[in-house]
């Protein structure tokens, strides 16, 4: 999927963000330095070993955002699947390309990657005080199903459950 986003490369800009024209790949065990120095960025970050165990999960799939003209990876989603339901584990993008559609992107190839795959349900959880991811989910049809007292540790914080239906057999 690309994500190539118009940007206007040789004008002046007063934004702080670097332009990172990206498109979505799958994760390769090469990427793990990148993703995992996007992860530190983050509150409560995966270790790398944490993110090399993950990438090597059965049930699990992962994805990156990688710039188009650099080469560089700019972002990243983990999840799992198994017997019709995933679950999104983690999703960050590197603070120099935030702000440019990189999460949505990454989001919407996730999905689209389950619908492909016949996964019905997608739940996900996130830090109650995280709104702009909440906005970004709430945006793909994810809706509120729960939350989770005192879920997070580093910094103490609730989470909110969300689910989605992915894909809809008709009978």
């Amino acid at each position: 999927m690309k994500g190539l986003r118009p940007k206007e490369a040789n004008a002046p800009s007063a934004s702080p963000h670097v332009v990172c024209p990206f498109y979505v790949r799958p994760m390769t065990g090469g990427d793990l330095e990148a993703v995992a120095g996007i992860e530190a960025e983050n509150p409560s970050p995966w270790s790398p070993g944490q993110l090399a165990g993950e990438h090597a999960q059965e049930s699990g799939w992962q994805f990156v955002a990688e710039s188009s003209a650099s080469g560089q990876v700019c972002g990243f989603v983990c999840g799992r699947s198994l017997v019709g339901e995933a679950e999104l584990l983690k999703i960050a993008v590197g603070r120099e390309c935030r702000r440019q559609g990189i999460a949505a992107e990454l989001v919407a190839h996730a999905l689209h990657y389950l619908a492909a795959q016949g996964v019905g349900h997608c739940f996900l959880e996130l830090r109650a005080t995280n709104l702009p991811a909440l906005a970004l989910y709430e945006r793909f049809g994810f809706r509120r199903a729960g939350l989770r007292k005192g879920y997070y540790a580093s910094p103490p914080e609730d989470a909110i459950l969300m689910e989605k239906i992915v894909f809809s057999a008709q009978l």
